[in-house]
């Protein structure tokens, strides 16, 4: 025969165990949101809802160095209008790309000194034109403390912290896209005579 003391403890576990199944299966409990994986929440673009295909100019100043500015022709060519030479659309495409596709690393404070971040003088300004007439102003500072960052802003915004390597990634694209093309030598066939 079971004793009543055992009873009450079965009794025990038994209320135990329904509240514990009620507790997994609420919708509000913070155990029913235990089997749901979190996802991570991708970094801000340093540039914001943009795409390739609106900018129609595209325009990079730096301290001490020639301009280059890259303007989309009617017929859909890229042409750099400092040179008057033609740029391949690949290259322009990848200056869009390397620059769009920048992540912010960290936001800065709004009222943050511009000074200190070597913003109030940039040693690089990238402008970008729309066809809408908009005008977006990128302005490149100095490197962070650490070296692996650079100090940008975008028009007015709170200045932020960008990838030293992708931030360098868009100036060397810009190198890229204005740099000649090789051109390919002729291949001369040489006969040998026969005997």
């Amino acid at each position: 025969m079971v004793r009543r003391s055992t009873w009450i403890v079965f009794m025990v576990f038994l209320v135990l165990g329904i509240a514990a199944i009620f507790l997994v299966k609420s919708p509000s409990s913070p155990l029913g949101n235990a089997n749901v994986t979190p996802s991570a929440t991708p970094a801000p673009r340093m540039v914001e809802s943009v795409e390739a295909a609106d900018v129609n100019k595209v325009e990079l100043v730096q301290v001490g160095g020639v301009p280059v500015r890259l303007a989309r022709q009617a017929d859909g060519t890229w042409l750099n209008e400092v040179s008057m030479a033609p740029v391949e659309a690949g290259k322009v495409e990848e200056v869009l790309s390397e620059l769009l596709t920048t992540r912010v690393l960290t936001t800065m404070p709004a009222d943050y000194s511009l000074d200190s971040l070597a913003l109030k003088a940039p040693a690089q300004t990238i402008t970008l034109s729309y066809g809408s007439g908009q005008i977006l102003h990128v302005y490149g500072g100095g490197l962070t403390p650490t070296g692996n960052g650079y100090y940008v802003r975008v028009d007015n915004n709170a200045p932020v912290v960008v990838s030293k390597y992708a931030f360098e990634a868009v100036l060397q694209a810009f190198n890229n896209a204005v740099a000649p093309t090789p051109t390919p030598f002729p291949t001369i066939a040489i006969a040998t005579p026969t005997p």
